[in-house]
C-alpha cells in the first residue's frame, strides 16, 4: 500500500480551515444539510463516525470519521478506492498546515504506477480541484 502526499499552509485559522474542509464546525453540531450535499447520502452515524454514500452508480461508500479540528478520515468501503486522512495543523501566526494523504490499496505492480502518474498529472488535478477552492476562500495576508 502506497502513500501518495500534498501539503499546504493556508491563511487561516486551525478551525476556519477545518471547517471549510470538512463542512464540520469544530464548536458546534454538524450541519447535515452542507454534509448530505458534500458526502452524499447518510448511511449511517455513529459517534463521530459516519457512512455515506456517494450519487453514482456505482454506489460508492464512504467511512468518514471527523475529528474536529485536526483530522478527517475517509476510508473507502469499497477496497477498489483509496483512503484519505486530511489532517490539520496549527502553525506560527495564524496559518494551518494542511495535509492530504491517500493511502492507495493497490497490489503488485499497479501501487508504483499509481504512484507515477499521481506525480505526472494527479498532483495538478488534486491541487486544482481540492486545494486551489480552498486557498481562494482565505485571502493571502498582507506581506509584513
Amino acid at each position: 500500500m502506497g502513500r501518495l502526499r500534498i501539503s499546504v499552509v493556508v491563511p487561516g485559522r486551525l478551525e476556519d480551515v477545518y471547517r471549510k474542509v470538512t463542512v464540520i464546525d469544530p464548536k458546534g453540531p454538524p450541519d447535515e444539510a452542507a454534509m448530505a450535499q458534500k458526502y452524499g447520502r447518510l448511511v449511517q452515524h455513529i459517534d463521530d463516525v459516519y457512512i455515506f454514500e456517494e450519487p453514482s452508480q456505482d454506489h460508492l461508500q464512504w467511512r468518514v470519521t471527523f475529528e474536529p479540528p485536526t483530522r478527517r478520515h475517509m476510508e473507502a468501503v469499497d477496497l477498489r478506492w483509496s483512503d484519505r486522512v486530511d489532517t490539520f495543523e496549527a502553525t506560527s501566526g495564524q496559518d494551518t498546515r494542511w495535509t492530504i494523504t491517500w493511502h492507495t490499496k493497490a497490489r503488485g505492480v499497479t501501487g508504483p504506477l499509481q504512484g507515477l502518474l499521481f506525480s505526472l498529472s494527479g498532483k495538478r488535478r488534486a491541487l486544482r480541484q481540492i486545494v486551489e477552492p480552498v486557498l481562494a476562500a482565505f485571502p493571502p495576508r498582507p506581506a509584513r
